[in-house]
């Protein structure tokens, strides 16, 4: 199945890093890329470090799985490997040069479409609460 087949290579590439880390060169430092899907959903909790996972999706589920994988090899095998939870990379500081805050503000200047053929705008989403979650 196609959308299977990054879910098993999150966690699959994560583990051949490792175990290649382990056979050739301890020495290498290994940063795993990990994400707030591991946690799932929280309710109106923020999520921190002490947060148990609970992944409601099969890409949370990878994630979580290469977190525990990194944990285990450092753990096992003295390997500096350690992963990072990336959460929302979006902020509000951000210069109206980066891509999101360009839709954004497209989107808010342009909230219908003309269609070519078309003598009423069509409307296609509302502004309103497009930037709502990322700032």
């Amino acid at each position: 199945c196609k959308s299977f087949f990054p879910k098993i290579a999150i966690s699959g590439s994560t583990l051949n890093f490792l175990e290649a880390l382990r056979f050739f060169d301890n020495e290498i430092k290994f940063f795993n890329a990990g994400s707030s899907e591991c946690f799932g959903d929280t309710g109106e909790m923020p999520a921190d470090e002490n947060t148990s996972f609970r992944p409601r999706s099969p890409y949370g589920i990878a994630k979580a799985s290469a977190f525990w994988q990194v944990s285990i090899y450092r753990e096992s095998y003295n390997l500096f490997a350690c992963s990072g939870i990336m959460f929302n990379h979006e902020s509000e500081f951000r210069d109206d040069s980066y891509l999101i805050k360009k839709i954004i503000t497209s989107a808010a200047i342009a909230p219908f479409l003309v269609a070519p053929n078309d003598k009423q705008s069509t409307p296609i989403f509302q502004v309103a609460s497009a930037g709502e979650r990322d700032f």
